[in-house]
């Protein structure tokens, strides 16, 4: 049995080896070529990583700001995320994923750029009296610096984005609950790690109130609120924060996590991650598959807008709900409903880049009654498989969905 094509990798490669049946099984041939790419692929990376580190400046005031980019060199056109950190950290973030922009502002005074003005009537000797005499505290002017230069230069550059997120941490974390309750619009959601609620917790919820007042400006925004154990005044912060929310009845997404024998320094990381996993893991909120009644992919469509409108941060997106579309190709698969499962597949085609991992774990099951198909269907999955092939996924990629029965029909095809 002759395989004769199959493109994997960073290079066109057609098969190296041909075996007969009685030589080698196929499949095994397959997988040894495709090893043979990875290693091609790994000295390639060597020479062009893939993750891109940039520094740019930004006009800001009289002076330049410096900005740290992070991104993944081959993102998602139709996909992309922007994170802005409120620190130079943005190395340290997810950036092995597919679609995220990261910006990191660095700053040389912290109490400057993420502390509101000091007020008049400051008690002498506390925290604010003291800083306002070393520094002029003025975060108001760098929610402006986001929303006038740093914004806009980053939807000109790597935009348009479909989500938002600003990520602050200990002062950059009540940076962030000022930029949400003051200018909602900016962002999508909000991450707002260990916040120094305790600087003047007084502000913060004063301003909370205030802009309940305006409950429609915070429909559908997200904010992730997180501390660790180990830093008491900063936990109880969050948690009477997240309760004050609570009380005012604003139309926030509001998740609060405690991140046990966590202190203050180790909860930086942590706080994104989680913050992260809940805006855009959005199979980890789905439903049982015995509880999916859908049976074409429109009715599918709203079943699942309808239930991420009631637990996500983001609106329904295969690229985001893998899993769940993965599940009703499953479904579509077992009831033979090839109609269906070529509308799933065309949309799958049309939304992302078909050599992602997203597209082949709906193609997957697709292809699971491959060998029961009519002929004429046959065709078409093969055919479908075969361009998800010469797509150049990665290897580890192509290997991890092999189907054989589809590469023995090609095979047997050619002959």
């Amino acid at each position: 049995m002759i395989l004769r094509k199959l493109l994997i990798g960073i290079s066109t490669v057609a098969f190296a080896q041909t075996l007969n049946a009685s030589e080698a099984d196929s499949t095994l041939a397959t997988r040894q070529q495709i090893e043979a790419d990875l290693i091609q692929l790994y000295r390639a990376q060597a020479e062009r990583p893939q993750i891109v580190e940039k520094i740019d400046f930004l006009d800001r005031d009289d002076s330049k700001q410096p900005i740290s980019i992070v991104y993944n060199r081959d993102i998602i056109p139709s996909n992309r995320v922007l994170v802005i950190s409120m620190d130079d950290g943005a190395r340290g973030l997810v950036t092995d994923v597919e679609d995220a922009v990261i910006i990191g502002v660095p700053m040389a005074d912290r109490i400057r750029d993420l502390v509101p003005p000091t007020p008049e009537d400051v008690i002498e000797e506390s925290p604010e009296w003291e800083n306002a005499q070393i520094t002029d505290p003025n975060s108001d002017a760098m929610i402006q610096f986001l929303k006038e230069q740093l914004i806009p230069y980053a939807e000109e550059n790597y935009g348009p984005f479909f989500h938002k997120v600003l990520f602050g941490y200990s002062l950059g974390g009540i940076f962030t609950l000022q930029t949400l309750m003051s200018e909602p619009e900016l962002f999508d959601s909000y991450i707002a790690g260990s916040p120094s609620l305790w600087y003047r917790y007084n502000y913060y919820e004063t301003l909370a109130i205030k802009a309940a007042q305006h409950r429609e400006r915070f429909q559908g925004k997200c904010l992730i609120l997180s501390a660790g154990e180990d830093e008491p005044s900063i936990s109880v912060g969050t948690r009477n924060y997240a309760r004050l929310l609570a009380g005012l009845d604003m139309p926030l997404i509001t998740h609060h996590q405690r991140n046990m024998e966590t202190d203050h320094g180790h909860n930086r990381t942590l706080s994104f991650l989680y913050g992260w996993d809940r805006i855009f893991n959005t199979d980890d909120v789905f439903v049982p598959a015995s509880t999916i009644t859908a049976s074409t992919l429109d009715e599918y469509h709203d079943f699942v807008d309808g239930w991420l409108s009631k637990t996500s941060c983001v609106a329904n997106s295969p690229m985001r709900s893998a899993s769940a579309y993965s599940v009703f190709a499953s479904k579509l698969a077992a009831d033979k409903n090839y109609s269906e499962m070529k509308a799933l597949y065309n949309y799958a085609r049309d939304t992302m880049p078909i050599n992602s991992r997203t597209f082949a774990s709906i193609q997957l099951p697709l292809l699971a009654g491959f060998s029961e198909m009519p002929d004429e269907e046959k065709d078409f999955w093969a055919t479908g498989y075969k361009s998800f092939l010469d797509s150049r996924p990665t290897p580890a990629l192509a290997v991890h969905y092999i189907n054989k029965e589809v590469l023995e029909y090609l095979s047997s095809q050619a002959n």
